[in-house]
């Protein structure tokens, strides 16, 4: 299991980390602040998050809620010296809640219980760029379209183009994409609104200059995930 770590004292993360190496589980980054922790989670895709819930600027909660919305199959737990916020974690689908300082048995007890991935497939696809075969994240595409028998990636890290149809990719990571158009999916960690212009509807996507079309069919779920 991979996990990232959020905690605005790296004391916290360093004794979670020791405890979590008895169960094999990697930790793929950590960050002290909500922003530097939305970044780290989007570029390493972990399975769980362990969150800190009092933190300067961004709270752990206001954080949970924008990952829940983009990310809903994360597994996230919060970790906090505070009893009082239990009701308000879960009331953003945390799948867990610590108490510091940590007790290994509690923590043995939800490792247990946590769902054991978020996906059974891979997180990195390969694409080519001339004779150049390069590895880039799913949760880096922002989005995706179709184009004749290709399929467009507009990537954090450029654009590419694959033999993968769109389809396939909403299949296998329902959880990272949405439809908002026969030939386009857009990621929706990257949506930021909804724009209309004479009856019709255009998605807001971070990275992308231009508001991209949204079906009729697609516009209600679309306003349902905004509004998380």
């Amino acid at each position: 299991m991979k996990y990232v770590v959020v905690d605005d004292e790296m004391l916290a993360r360093e004794r979670l980390k020791r405890l979590l190496r008895a169960f094999n589980w990697q930790c793929v980054g950590e960050a002290q602040n909500a922003k530097q922790a939305f970044e780290v989670i989007q570029s390493t895709s972990p399975s769980t998050v362990f969150l800190d819930i009092n933190m300067p600027e961004e709270s752990g909660l206001e954080l949970a809620k924008k990952l829940s919305a983009s990310l809903p199959a994360l597994n996230l737990v919060f970790v906090t010296a505070y009893p009082e916020h239990a009701l308000d974690a879960f009331e953003v689908f945390a799948k867990g809640y610590l108490l510091k300082p940590i007790d290994p048995k509690k923590l043995e007890q939800l490792v247990g219980q946590l769902p054991t991935g978020l996906s059974q497939y891979p997180d990195k696809i390969t694409v080519q760029l001339g004779n150049v075969t390069s590895w880039v994240t799913i949760n880096g595409i922002i989005a995706a379209f179709s184009e004749d028998k290709l399929t467009k990636l507009v990537h954090q890290e450029g654009v590419h183009y694959v033999d993968i149809p769109l389809k396939q990719f909403v299949a296998k990571y329902s959880d990272v994409f949405i439809q908002i158009h026969r030939n386009t999916i857009v990621n929706r960690a990257f949506l930021t609104g909804i724009k209309t212009v004479e009856q019709s509807h255009f998605a807001c996507v971070k990275g992308i200059a231009e508001p991209l079309v949204i079906s009729r069919r697609a516009y209600q779920e679309l306003k349902t995930i905004l509004a998380r």
